[in-house]
């Protein structure tokens, strides 16, 4: 199914928009996203043109004004007003961010945005990228049919400002008989004097924003060439501010702009700051010591997009410590992809010109030490002028490609002014900082650039050939009194953090916090290293586990949910999600995006009464009464808004429900076709990385990225409970959502450095089916050790007594026949006795837990190669009518003739031996001295019995052979007429050496047996 309706409408978009018959959109709009302030006077400025004839517009303008700011979209709802995400305007188009306001009141649409039209929003790669208001615009009247009008309240430059944006509004309201309203005059495109009006409106209008464009950054260029800040105070490098005048008034100076000086206070700081950098002290120290000159107020925090915050607000949390510390040298964004070499460094420390040493780019780098050492500032400025070889003052613009139609402009600033010392008026040159030690810091800013990122277990870049395969954990809530809560007053929040052990092995650390300490001001989520002021990490570790232990399980639970689902096929039928519901599945995306907008929005606001309360107490304690009701006013109306979200939440909810319910109902009405290839390459990935400490390949991590999702863990003493849901495409379009679930060690819990419980143990290589030497790996035990110590007294302490039966249970080649005996001998139930008829499992059971079962110290004790090769050529035409003799067939196979004849009558077992199964019989009439394959007794199906299995439980029958049709063994009693072996029992198994169980596993996996070639007239 296409992502978009019959009228070329996104399908998330389509449902969003208010069901009704419009005639007429309304379109205010302010270019600056999220600006709802602009937004509200460009609507009020629509109402006051067009509301006096429109009942309507009128009701519209008689709503609060707040309805128009997404951040009161609980009482935007209740009039209905809808908010869109750039997401639900296009399939490529990228942002979370609600920007555009629509609502429907009789023939009357309106549509507000803060969205440029101007900025490509839509990347494409198969054409030009694409602005998102006129795909908004677009999509519009494509979906009202029954628009009769687009109005907007000023001119043409409110609906376009280039020339195919115009061009295309025109032509499809041409064609849809649409009529263009710009500053109360209509236009009908089908009269040829209101299409060239509107042709030579258009034509100032695009031309405009060129003109525009280039004034605007001509100027901010001029401002960097002359040395004006032209950036607000708050982003300005430490140790500068605007200028003042004798009023203390920031400080204009025409072309300039705003003038920058350096700030006296800040020098004794800047001086301490420097001399520790240069002396190499930790970044740690440093943001220590950054910290105290902010208490003493020599220095202040910038944080632009933060107003507010400070220094101390980072104590307790080490990574954003070592980024504040950091962003006083160097800016935030500006690590450069190539690092210098250490000769173009020792040049640098030694004197050298940044200029001539380095490019740009790493003079960007080190632009807030060089304006320190030099006065000057290296800045970058983006050109926004569409077009090559743009030229502004002199200065060309640098382009990153030759794709590139805009680039930027690398400007080194007329000189700052420096600080002036208030006694002896006289410049502070470099802020009393020496040129060697400056040198020093930028020294050893470029040398940390050519280190190495410290192996401290956190994610390996995406670049690199080699990653940890599964990083991409999410954040989690478990909810007061669930299992796993931590509080009992709010939900706790649960993350996952990578870690290193000094031996190189990677871990990972389950961390917890109260959710209400993990918003930002702008409603993000942060990062579990911050969880709480003055809060310690250690007390905040849920569990640890290994990485590659991890790995392996999710390896095993993969392997089985793909073996349910698929048996032995690539392909298997699923209800599953499949383009029939893509719609559904888009809107639950939107729905489940919705949940958790709201649950933070609610929180937020909270918080915010809460803060709001706190200041009233304070206003009281003051004596300010009035005060103290304005901010219980506010408190007040916090708590309603965040009451209004709940309300929200409440209502997405229940759609969400409803939704599921309906996803169910569509899926069930269909089948697709799982690729389950997709699965079987990444077990097959997942279990090569147990073996390389739980990394591979990035291919196979990007893989696991998108494939793993909705992650959990849970500790529970010694276990650590995960789960995850895995996403595997469909054949037609798509996805298949498999929940998947498993325990692994928790090694936080672990006794010293002893190895896993037994339980542990067993349930790895019993119940998860996993490979004994990548348990082995993961313990970093040997083989032997897990046998002797550990698995074989688990055995005889659960019912599997027999010395023959714990050999060949380890040993099998079937994983699900050793889950099937786990789960009987723990009374646990892990589904795999349910997918195999119940004859076979209650025979699987009783075989290994019989406590005097004879058997070998393996699951195939013997090299059965010969006698398969020989079942193979008696299946052919000549030998199965005739047999073969047992001479021709000792000569061919290069064994005795007793050796044949024993596959025939097993000779009696010696003392300690076991007795072995009959494969083949006698020629009736040949006086024993032809074989031939056992026919098949049971009734309705006239095989042979040509298969060659030498398992334990199959030769129970007395036989070590399988009728492949029926997948019977040759036995003539009701009982083993009901046991027909699943398909896996056709497969190829022998001992192919002598080699001991404990050192290596004795059964494998062989080829099918190739027959000799006999002329049926030989045979006779």
């Amino acid at each position: 199914m296409s992502m978009y309706t019959p009228q070329k409408v996104y399908r998330l978009l389509a449902p969003l928009l208010p069901p009704g018959a419009p005639t007429c959109v309304n379109l205010p709009r302010f270019s600056e996203e999220k600006h709802w302030p602009g937004l509200a006077a460009q609507i009020a400025a629509l109402f006051e043109a067009y509301a006096p004839g429109s009942p309507a517009l009128q009701t519209m303008q008689s709503w609060p004004e707040e309805v128009w700011n997404p951040e009161h979209a609980a009482l935007g709802a209740q009039y209905g007003v809808q908010w869109l995400r750039l997401a639900d305007l296009h399939h490529l188009a990228e942002g979370e961010d609600p920007l555009i306001c629509v609502v429907l009141v009789g023939d009357q649409l309106l549509v507000g945005a803060t969205l440029s039209t101007t900025k490509r929003h839509i990347a494409r790669e198969d054409g030009e990228d694409e602005n998102a208001y006129l795909v908004l615009l677009m999509a519009l009247m494509n979906h009202y049919r029954s628009l009769r009008a687009l109005r907007w309240v000023e001119d043409v430059t409110r609906a376009a400002r280039d020339d195919f944006g115009w061009s295309s509004i025109k032509r499809k309201c041409k064609d849809r008989g649409i009529r263009i309203v710009l500053a109360g005059r209509s236009y009908d495109l089908h009269d040829q004097g209101d299409e060239l009006a509107l042709k030579a409106l258009g034509i100032p209008a695009t031309q405009d924003d060129d003109k525009r464009r280039k004034a605007l950054t001509g100027k901010r260029l001029l401002k960097y060439m002359s040395g004006g800040a032209a950036i607000a105070e708050d982003q300005m490098p430490h140790g500068w501010r605007f200028a003042r005048d004798d009023h203390g008034r920031a400080r204009w100076e025409g072309m300039r702009g705003y003038i920058p000086e350096g700030e006296f206070a800040t020098a004794a700081a800047l001086q301490d700051l420097y001399r520790r950098v240069a002396a190499g002290e930790t970044w740690t120290r440093i943001a220590d010591q950054l910290i105290d000159w902010e208490a003493k107020g020599n220095i202040t925090r910038r944080a632009h997009a933060s107003i507010g915050r400070t220094y101390a607000d980072v104590d307790g949390d080490p990574q954003a410590r070592y980024g504040a510390a950091k962003g006083v040298f160097v800016r935030g964004n500006g690590r450069p992809k190539v690092a210098p070499t250490e000769a173009a460094i020792a040049d640098y420390e030694g004197g050298g010109d940044p200029a001539v040493l380095f490019s740009p780019e790493i003079r960007l780098f080190l632009g807030k030490v060089e304006l320190v050492r030099t006065g000057r500032y290296f800045r970058r400025l983006t050109n926004d002028i569409r077009g090559r070889n743009v030229v502004l003052h002199g200065l060309a613009a640098t382009y990153q490609d030759e794709d590139d139609e805009f680039g930027w402009f690398d400007v080194l600033s007329e000189p700052w002014a420096w600080p002036v010392d208030p006694v002896s008026g006289e410049p502070l040159a470099r802020f009393g900082i020496s040129d060697e030690t400056c040198r020093k810091v930028g020294a050893r800013l470029l040398r940390e650039l050519r280190q190495p990122p410290a192996e401290s277990g956190g994610r390996v870049h995406h670049s690199r050939l080699v990653r940890r395969v599964l990083q991409n954990f999410n954040l989690w809530t478990v909810k007061p009194g669930k299992p796993g809560a931590q509080y009992d007053d709010e939900p706790t929040e649960y993350g996952i953090e990578a870690r290193q052990n000094n031996s190189g092995k990677d871990n990972f650390v389950v961390l917890f916090r109260r959710y209400s300490v993990g918003g930002k001001p702008n409603g993000d989520r942060r990062g579990l290293s911050w969880l709480g002021p003055k809060e310690r990490k250690p007390e905040h570790i849920a569990a640890t586990g290994s990485l590659d232990d991890l790995t392996g399980s999710v390896a095993a639970a993969l392997d089985d949910a793909l073996t349910a689902l698929a048996g032995s096929t690539e392909l298997a039928t699923f209800d599953g999600t499949a383009p029939a519901g893509e719609d559904l599945h888009r809107r639950r995306v939107s729905l489940e995006s919705q949940l958790g907008r709201l649950t933070e929005e609610a929180a937020a606001l909270r918080r915010d009464a809460d803060n709001q309360r706190l200041m009233a107490g304070r206003k009281v304690d003051a004596g300010d009464l009035e005060g103290a009701d304005r901010y219980d006013q506010l408190a007040t109306r916090k708590t309603a808004e965040a009451v209004a979200k709940d309300q929200d939440h409440e209502r997405v909810r229940q759609e969400l429900a409803a939704l599921e319910d309906a996803l169910r109902a569509a899926t069930r009405s269909r089948e697709a076709e799982v690729d389950v290839s997709v699965g079987a390459w990444l077990v097959a990935g997942l279990r090569r990385a147990v073996y390389t400490g739980g990394r591979g390949s990035a291919v196979l991590g990007k893989l696991a990225d998108k494939t793993f999702t909705h992650w959990t863990f849970r500790a529970d003493d010694e276990d650590l409970h995960w789960g995850c849901v895995a996403e595997l495409p469909l054949r037609d379009g798509g996805k298949l959502r498999l929940p998947l679930a498993s325990c692994i060690r928790n090694v936080r819990t672990r006794p010293g450095k002893g190895l896993a419980s037994a339980d542990v143990v067993a349930r790895y290589v019993l119940d998860e089916g996993r490979d004994i030497k990548e348990v082995a790996t993961i313990l970093a035990a040997t083989r032997r050790t897990l046998f002797v110590k550990i698995l074989m007294p688990w055995l005889v302490a659960n019912r599997v007594k027999a010395r023959g039966a714990k050999s060949s249970l380890l040993d099998h080649p079937l994983p699900a026949v050793r889950r099937i005996v786990y789960a009987a001998v723990t009374g646990t139930d892990n589904g795999v006795a349910a997918r195999w008829p119940e004859a076979v499992s209650n025979l699987v059971v009783s075989t290994y837990t019989d406590p005097d079962l004879p058997w070998g110290d393996a699951a195939v004790p013997d090299d059965v190669r010969p006698v398969m090769r020989l079942a193979a050529t008696l299946d052919q035409p000549g030998p199965r009518e005739h047999g073969l003799l047992v001479s021709e067939a000792s000569l061919l196979l290069g064994v005795s003739e007793d050796e044949v004849r024993s596959w025939v009558v097993p000779v009696p077992p010696s003392s300690g031996g076991f007795k072995r199964p009959q494969y083949l019989q006698y020629v009736p009439g040949s006086n024993k001295q032809r074989v031939e394959l056992i026919p098949c007794p049971h009734r309705r199906c006239g095989g042979r019995a040509s298969h060659v299995v030498m398992l334990a439980e199959v030769a129970r029958s007395g036989f070590g052979v399988l009728c492949p049709a029926c997948r019977r063994a040759p036995r003539k009693d009701d009982t083993w007429a009901w046991i027909a072996f699943p398909p896996v029992y056709l497969g190829t198994w022998s001992r192919t050496e002598k080699v001991a169980f404990r050192q290596a596993p004795v059964t494998v996996a062989v080829p099918a047996p190739v027959p000799y070639a006999i002329d049926p007239a030989d045979a006779a």
